[in-house]
């Protein structure tokens, strides 16, 4: 399991940091032989010898990865980028009352099996590993929104098992325990909407724009969004390389790092990415009421030639995608908000013509996009009375 979960994640540190404590406290077990009573039960250094193997057979599995043992380093190494991700900040009260207050109630469950549940044999106080774990999973929850998920992982199986002593089995209870689990999926449905299929959430990955990719074939080097870095090296390699992707700080230059950051809101920051890198064509993330890539936005240099719910793509005007920026969009950019298009048209600022232009490509990329429809019915409500709007 180590050796594979080293291969797709760099936290996989901490999986391997749990099995070696582990193995260190069954190993304590055998020495205290007794003598710290329940905190180190002598029954628990039993098994020492198997513990110890697992634990050294999993730091040496931790090693075959492209990087080496050094992966083991990687959580140092991105230190920098917690303050930019909104996932890594830390946890509060307010955020929790109003985003996830089922993780509240499972910490008073917690802080209620800690002070009052009892152990299998009923005795009341909990041996060290499980006091250990506890302080792991509340440090992790504590540190980053990311972790609170890992921390109820943790403690989960803990104070289950301190609370089922206060539960006694009854076959009501088996009953009602087998039906929580396929209710997991409707409320994972309810809290996350997304849609039913086979394959990757439309809603959350840019698959849409990787087609209009793989069709159109845009030349040059990329820019892109740095969340799809992932997914567009997995879709689009070799044809394509990403700028950056989610490894972040494991694989790329810090300053690298904090520039592609910058240029989301800064101009200035975005066009020297441009010229040191010879940009060609850009995947930003296009979510409505997102304000993401603001300086592609509004830099006449770039041309936004696909739009759909999650994604939009730019070319440069002039530039090796000079061809498929003609039949690009005229006024609309992803972060045209749907009544300034109408405002936009109605005052002048830009021609009708090109509004209904737009908004008949923006169907045609993403037909179900209610604001795709938005401008196709402002077009539609202003092409009508075009000969009387032009001559006012």
């Amino acid at each position: 399991a180590i050796a594979l979960w080293v291969n797709v994640h760099g936290f996989a540190v901490l999986g391997l940091a749990v099995v070696v404590l582990y193995a260190a406290y069954r190993l304590a077990c055998l020495l205290a032989a007794g003598r710290a009573g329940a905190l180190l039960p002598s029954r628990d250094g039993n098994d020492w010898q198997r513990a110890t193997l697992v634990a050294g057979l999993c730091v040496a599995a931790s090693g075959l990865n492209l990087a080496g043992y050094r992966l083991l380093l990687a959580p140092f190494r991105i230190g920098s980028d917690f303050t930019r991700i909104a996932e890594w900040q830390r946890p509060t009260l307010s955020f929790l009352f109003s985003h996830e207050p089922a993780v509240l109630v499972f910490a008073l469950v917690a802080l209620s099996a800690l002070a009052f549940g009892r152990e299998g044999n009923g005795g009341r106080v909990p041996c060290l590993w499980d006091l250990g774990l506890l302080a792991l999973a509340a440090a992790s929850a504590q540190g980053a929104l990311r972790m609170v998920p890992v921390g109820v992982i943790l403690a989960g199986p803990i104070v289950a098992r301190r609370v089922a002593a206060l539960a006694p089995p009854t076959p009501r209870l088996h009953v009602t325990a087998a039906a929580l689990v396929p209710l997991v999926a409707p409320v994972m449905l309810v809290l996350n909407p997304t849609s039913f299929g086979v394959g990757w959430e439309p809603a959350h990955f840019p698959e849409a724009a990787v087609r209009f990719v793989e069709r159109e074939k845009p030349a040059g080097q990329m820019y892109n969004f740095l969340d799809y870095g992932g997914y567009l090296s997995w879709r689009l390699f070799p044809r394509h390389l990403v700028l950056v992707d989610g490894r972040s700080g494991w694989v790329h230059d810090g300053a690298l790092l904090a520039r592609c950051h910058a240029s989301l809101r800064d101009p200035a920051a975005f066009e020297t990415l441009v010229a040191e890198h010879d940009l060609q064509w850009a995947v930003v993330r296009a979510k409505p009421l997102e304000p993401f890539g603001l300086p592609i936005a509004t830099s006449p240099q770039w041309t936004m030639v696909y739009l759909d719910e999650v994604s939009a793509i730019y070319v440069r005007r002039g530039g090796a995608n000079g061809a498929l920026a003609v039949g690009g969009y005229r006024v609309l950019r992803h972060l045209t908000a749907p009544p300034l298009a109408v405002h936009a048209a109605m005052s002048g600022s830009a021609s009708p013509v090109d509004l209904d232009h737009d908004a008949r490509l923006a169907l045609k990329h993403a037909p179900t996009d209610a604001r795709a429809w938005f401008f196709e019915a402002a077009a539609a409500l202003i092409m009508v009375h075009l000969s009387r709007f032009a001559e006012e």
